[in-house]
């Protein structure tokens, strides 16, 4: 049995005991069944329904070969049935296509957007978070309004490189299990930068995070913080070639922000990939901890804290 045999996902999946299963048109989500949850709300296991690889956006599995195991499907017929399509995405998104000057699509922020502070979710929002209204304003963070984009009712965290807004990310703030929480154009230039990153580029220090949210928090405490949890080729070079000396990964306190790794020991999530890239680089890699009470930098409220879990910290920021 192969990905395209399945006729109905949710179905399948119901059928092999899954459950909170959630639809989203091209994947669908349901809890993992990898790892205990914490967050029954939201399932944070998906497959992509068309190739069948599947991600747990809270352990960090990844592996189609555990999700056959899993559902009795043959691994061996999965590779025969995708690998041509595979190829030819292979072909159009690497052989064909030069990574440093590539063409790459702009997208322009959405219509009626007015200050987030405007709305009472976003009012709960941030200050659950502890952000203010000044860190919001100077890195022009917005909500949407506009009744008719898909992005109503959400906050959009633009996303710039050196020639102005490239995309950006979607936040949605309202309480809907049927909507993804993040989201983000089609197409859009990933590779290319980071949230904040145009504001640091020349700093000798990054701080790493996994959203714009946690970045949002830490530039408030004032540290040279960027959204980062995937690296590029472009974007490896790009920091490579830079003033940084120091790299500080600051991600989530769970296994997926920390030390995940797949079978081979290769790092598949955030802290392990960043020393995995960058240490062999002359970069020093610094992964900070954050204190037992936050599960995210988000959730930290003093950067005392964060200097008392890393003395290391007050030598590099001096």
């Amino acid at each position: 049995m192969t990905p395209s045999e399945v006729q109905d996902w949710e179905e399948f999946l119901k059928d092999n005991g899954c459950d909170n299963i959630i639809d989203y048109g091209e994947w669908i989500s349901f809890n993992c069944i990898f790892h205990e949850q914490s967050d029954k709300s939201r399932p944070s296991l998906g497959i992509y329904k068309e190739t069948g690889t599947a991600n747990c956006f809270g352990c960090g599995k990844h592996s189609w070969e555990d999700v056959c195991n899993i559902f009795g499907i043959s691994a061996e017929d999965f590779v025969e049935g995708i690998k041509e399509d595979m190829w030819e995405r292979f072909k159009k998104k690497i052989l064909k296509i030069d990574r440093y000057n590539r063409k790459y699509k702009r997208f322009k922020l959405p219509q009626q957007l007015s200050n987030p502070y405007g709305d009472k979710n976003c009012v709960r929002y941030f200050n659950d978070r502890g952000i203010n209204k000044l860190v919001l304003i100077d890195n022009g963070i917005r909500f949407c309004r506009d009744s008719d984009s898909k992005y109503k009712d959400c906050l959009i965290f633009p996303i710039t490189d050196e020639k102005g807004i490239l995309f950006f990310d979607a936040r949605y703030v309202k309480e809907d299990n049927l909507k993804p929480r993040w989201c983000r154009p089609k197409s859009s230039a990933v590779w290319k930068s980071y949230f904040n990153y145009e504001n640091v580029k020349n700093e000798k220090v990054l701080v790493f995070t996994e959203g714009a949210t946690d970045a949002l928090k830490l530039i408030q405490f004032g540290y040279p913080a960027i959204a980062a949890k995937n690296f590029s080729p472009y974007q490896i070079d790009r920091i490579i070639n830079s003033n940084v000396r120091y790299i500080i990964t600051m991600y989530d306190n769970d296994e997926a922000g920390r030390t995940a790794v797949n079978k081979y020991g290769y790092p598949i999530h955030f802290t392990a990939k960043a020393n995995y890239v960058f240490s062999d680089c002359g970069i020093k890699v610094i992964d900070a901890k954050l204190p037992d009470y936050a599960k995210d930098p988000a959730a930290v409220n003093y950067d005392s804290d964060i200097v008392r879990c890393n003395p290391i910290l007050r030598e590099i920021f001096v």
